[in-house]
């Protein structure tokens, strides 16, 4: 009889998870006609998880937390300046920060020591300094751009670079206010990317020699936006999702070719990656003086708008779809999070005096990180929230944008230069 081991265990258990809470929406609305397709690398792989939907299939964690948070397990430094968040594959943290004049990719082993760094071409030094992207691991390598556009391929194993391109120079698109800020996506042999450039809106490249394969063709007057895109299918079709200033738009993951695109319910700068929900994706965007989430539902050529929220403000934090809830910050005249029914938009539970940041969620609760450096575990109840722990990671700050990674029974925060790994394992006698 073969041993299972207790990794293993623990993956069955996080997949009969994942599967429940990916149903719980379908089950009530009838609708099964799209799914986020995760990633064949296990582990936390890319921005914000498999499916890059900000939620972790890991069990066995702290249900609530003791006085002072989590125990500390290791902080790494001479990370540079940077908001981008670590990923973490097999026995490697990798992370990129600005170092000196160059963007520099740190790999740490699980004890937060250094075991190579390597540049990725020249440190943003315009409005808001610092690296801005999460690499993606596939297959051996990572894929990491900068904030001038350079996506480069370097080894997992020791950052030896195999490959770069120039994303803005190569289709003729031009820079924006606080830099490139794509992280960019891998699925089978290709890694894309979204130059929104003259000579092409989405690019497809040859992911083990940078060759580009396909462009989606440019939308006049559109400019790079600050989101990430998404990999989807909805009835059958697999399609990337993202975003312009101007648009939201999906296209063939296989020919590049335009599914459909609908305009932003507030055209402006966008900080946050769409993120999808059977039929439907949510997005929000922001000006200096509002901002607006939606649901867009996506089940054929002409998308519709579902519903739309004047209130919520996520700016860079991105939101959580969970069961029946979408959860997010704003910002501009309050500090609070909102949870808001995924079905029809309604505010549903309003948690005040907090700062507007970012959240991820495992094993039944969600961890928010505020800009100002707190971070918070809360249970949801109903459609409202139960605060079970809370603890401040950085002092005084405004700026604490990288959003928090939880896998392997570890917490990560970054905080520019440095990288705190808590250990927020729950302990079973025996």
């Amino acid at each position: 009889m073969p041993t299972v081991t207790k990794s293993a265990l623990r993956m069955a258990a996080s997949a009969a998870v994942l599967l429940l809470s990916c149903r719980a929406f379908s089950a009530e609305t009838g609708i099964d006609q799209g799914r986020a397709i995760s990633t064949e690398v296990p582990d936390w792989p890319q921005w914000r998880g498999r499916r890059r939907d900000g939620i972790s299939s890991e069990v066995g964690l702290l249900q609530e937390w003791p006085e002072g948070g989590p125990a500390l397990l290791w902080t790494a430094t001479g990370l540079g300046r940077g908001f981008g968040s670590p990923i973490i594959v097999e026995d490697s943290v990798y992370i990129g920060g600005d170092v000196g004049e160059d963007l520099v990719m740190v790999a740490l082993d699980l004890a937060g020591k250094e075991k190579w760094r390597t540049s990725n071409g020249k440190r943003w030094t315009k409005s808001i300094p610092g690296g801005r992207t999460t690499p993606c691991y596939d297959d051996g390598h990572l894929y990491l751009m900068n904030a001038h556009g350079r996506l480069a391929c370097l080894k997992a194993a020791d950052g030896v670079e195999l490959w770069a391109v120039n994303i803005l120079e190569l289709f003729e698109g031009k820079n924006i206010t606080w830099g490139i800020s794509e992280s960019v996506l891998v699925d089978g042999g290709n890694v894309f990317a979204t130059p929104v450039g003259a000579k092409g809106l989405m690019a497809a490249f040859d992911k083990k020699t940078g060759e580009a394969l396909w462009t989606t063709p440019a939308i006049p007057g559109a400019k790079p936006t600050y989101s990430s895109p998404i990999l989807v299918e909805v009835n059958g079709v697999r399609q990337l999702i993202n975003c312009t200033n101007k648009d939201v738009f999906g296209v063939d993951v296989k020919t590049g070719a335009m599914l459909w695109k609908h305009p932003q319910a507030l055209p402006s700068v966008i900080g946050m990656s769409p993120v999808f929900r059977d039929d439907s994706i949510y997005i929000g965007n922001t000006t200096r003086d509002e901002g607006k989430v939606f649901r867009l539902k996506i089940d054929g050529e002409t998308p519709t708008v579902v519903w739309t929220q004047d209130l919520t403000d996520t700016e860079c934090g991105n939101v959580v779809c969970i069961r029946d809830v979408v959860l997010g910050s704003r910002k501009r005249k309050f500090k609070e999070w909102l949870c808001l029914d995924a079905a029809t938009g309604e505010i549903r539970h309003t948690e005040a005096n907090m700062p507007s940041g970012s959240v991820m969620y495992a094993d039944e609760r969600f961890y928010c990180l505020t800009v100002q450096g707190t971070i918070s575990l809360h249970e949801l109840v109903g459609q409202k929230l139960k605060t079970v722990g809370k603890m401040e990671v950085v002092k005084g700050r405004k700026d604490v944008w990288a959003h928090p990674v939880v896998y392997g029974g570890r917490l990560y925060i970054r905080y520019h230069d440095k990288l705190h790994c808590y250990d927020v394992s729950r302990k079973t006698d025996g």
